[in-house]
């Protein structure tokens, strides 16, 4: 946990987070060993590391260590008040957020400075900026943090899904003290949002964007959102962000995901759905893997780019088509 070695003397890759690890406190080290010992034992034999070379040449990774671990409890600093300085500890130790949401270099190693929190790709999807780089139609405010990640869905921003979705069901368990924590000291990375004004207007930004029609009304994304999208996703004219009878049907002009520089996420979302949420109150989304080509939700998602004032991503059919094959079922299933 702190120096990224096993207890046969192997050094470990830093997949296994011990860079954000080396900061637990003994305190904390021996309530994680105690809990562990309290789960029952089971008959497994885990399987046998296979790298090849060079990878399987371990001791490099003490040179690794030596230029980017700094191992240990991290001092606190003294002008910070003491929910920032527990908010730093939970961020950058146990709940290591920096592991998917900061760039790293050529030798693996995350990116500090402004780069810290900056965003990344990882496990297939884009794991958004956390810091001011972070794009979205309305600023992320303290209050949407911590509803995101008690509950894994913002009205203002949308619903947490792909490797999110299990790390919101993890962080919906712990206390309030600690989300608002952790809620503080990520928001001293973006600009303050000085008063509500300053928050935005949710309602009236659902109705600036969706109130006229950008493209002829017989486009074929439009009939594309109408036949798979409107039903869930209709800008509600009664001032309801994401009113449904049964989980959260957020509004797709204020999905964060539509107005990212990368189409990644938006094409995993129409691609697979959301069968597993966050948390069984948020419902879930059908896939249309099965119901559209990959010009028709690369139209799609271009319409929706289109009448929400945003350039249309270029190359998406092809992009979908990737996608569409590095998610294929048959072929997460062999792997």
């Amino acid at each position: 946990m702190r120096h990224g070695v096993d207890r046969e003397g192997n050094y470990l890759y830093p997949a296994f987070p011990y860079t954000a690890f080396t900061r637990v406190t003994d305190e904390d080290m021996k309530a994680l060993y105690a809990f562990l010992m309290t789960e029952p034992a089971v008959s497994n034999e885990a399987p046998k590391t296979a790298l090849n070379f060079p990878f399987n040449v371990r001791r490099g990774l003490a040179l690794w260590n030596a230029l980017y671990l700094e191992p240990g409890e991290q001092p606190a600093p003294a002008n910070q008040s003491g929910e920032w300085v527990r908010g730093a500890y939970l961020v950058e130790g146990l709940g290591h957020c920096a592991a998917c949401h900061s760039p790293r270099n050529q030798f693996g190693a995350e990116k500090k400075g402004a780069d810290h929190l900056a965003g990344a790709f990882i496990d297939g999807w884009d794991a958004p900026a956390l810091n001011d780089k972070a794009v979205a139609p309305l600023p992320w405010t303290r209050e949407d943090l911590v509803r995101y990640m008690q509950t894994g869905f913002s009205e203002r921003h949308g619903v947490a899904a792909g490797p999110m979705a299990p790390v919101i069901e993890g962080l919906s368990h712990q206390s309030a003290e600690d989300i608002n924590a952790m809620a503080t000291y990520l928001m001293s990375y973006r600009k303050p949002v000085a008063d509500a004004a300053g928050a935005g207007d949710a309602q009236a930004l659902v109705k600036e964007k969706t109130e006229v029609a950008k493209l002829p009304v017989d486009a074929q994304g439009y009939r594309l959102y109408q036949g798979a999208c409107m039903a869930c996703h209709r800008a509600d004219p009664s001032g309801v962000l994401a009113g449904s009878s049964f989980g959260v049907r957020p509004q797709l002009s204020l999905n964060t995901n539509l107005y990212s520089d990368s189409p990644t996420n938006a094409i995993h979302v129409v691609l697979n759905g959301i069968t597993q949420p966050a948390r069984p109150q948020l419902g879930t989304m059908p896939a249309f893997r099965h119901n559209l080509s990959d010009d028709q939700i690369a139209t799609l998602l271009n319409t929706m780019r289109s009448q929400y004032g945003l350039q249309p991503w270029a190359g998406l059919s092809d992009k979908v088509k990737a996608l569409r094959e590095e998610t294929r079922p048959g072929k997460v299933a062999a792997h």
